[in-house]
């Protein structure tokens, strides 16, 4: 029997027939809850997903943000082989479906930014961008986690202007805790081009915040193609492959 955070998953069937017909914000936290809990999945999740991409579909672009949002969490927190054979394929064909709703969503429909940085990240970790489909969103809070690839500090990415800065994680940092300075990317974005929903990386990310007018998520992908020092051992490392989960 399939099962899902709280045992058996009998519930399921029904509580997607109820989202079909409303998919109200209630619903939504309670199927979150069963098949996502705590970015856990389960094999009701993967059974659950090729009728949430049929049913995400059938809504007007306006109702799929959360839709978008929860195929992107499974999608980051989700490893490929940790999904039952049985399902390998219907996951797939879900996520793809999952792929083109997202990348039409961002193009077309326009997002306050903290809404339009989330769905960035559920498009990354669709395209299989796992590290940013996990920390992407965490841009709107003003820090990420990384950790330095020699000393393996705990790092923190601080979201700043002009220019991001890196200090060690540890709470409640006094005013002269060290902070290095992010030197940002000095590439610019390709030309936008729709072709590039299809090759997604962190610079054609760039390249569509760019084209739908959102020019500061577009400068802070630019800061986090950059590079820093660690502050604490002095290594210059690469912040995207530095970015921890």
């Amino acid at each position: 029997m399939l099962q899902h955070a709280y045992g058996a998953a009998s519930d399921i069937p029904e509580l997607l027939t109820r989202l079909r017909v409303q998919p109200d914000d209630e619903l939504w936290d309670e199927l979150w809850c069963c098949l996502c809990h705590q970015y856990t999945t389960y094999s009701a999740t993967y059974a659950a997903l090729p009728h949430l991409a049929d049913i995400a579909r059938s809504q007007p672009p306006s109702a799929r943000e959360r839709f978008l949002n929860f195929a992107g969490v499974v999608a980051a927190w989700t490893e490929e082989e940790a999904v039952p054979a049985p399902y390998r394929a219907d996951v797939a064909r879900a996520v793809e479906s999952f792929r083109a709703l997202a990348g039409e969503a961002l193009l077309l429909h326009r997002y306050e930014q903290s809404a339009f940085i989330y769905l960035l990240e559920a498009f990354a970790a669709l395209h299989g961008l796992r590290k940013l489909g996990r920390q992407l969103s965490r841009l709107d809070d003003g820090e990420l986690e990384c950790l330095c690839p020699r000393c393996e500090a705990h790092l923190l990415i601080l979201v700043e202007t002009p220019a991001f800065r890196v200090t060690t994680e540890e709470p409640n940092l006094p005013p002269h805790a060290k902070k290095t300075t992010v030197a940002p990317s000095s590439s610019s974005a390709p030309p936008w081009t729709p072709s590039l929903l299809n090759h997604v990386d962190v610079a054609s990310l760039r390249a569509l915040a760019t084209h739908v007018g959102h020019l500061q998520v577009a400068e802070w992908l630019r800061q986090l193609e950059g590079s820093a020092c660690c502050p604490s051992c002095g290594e210059r490392f690469e912040l995207l492959s530095a970015l921890s989960w």
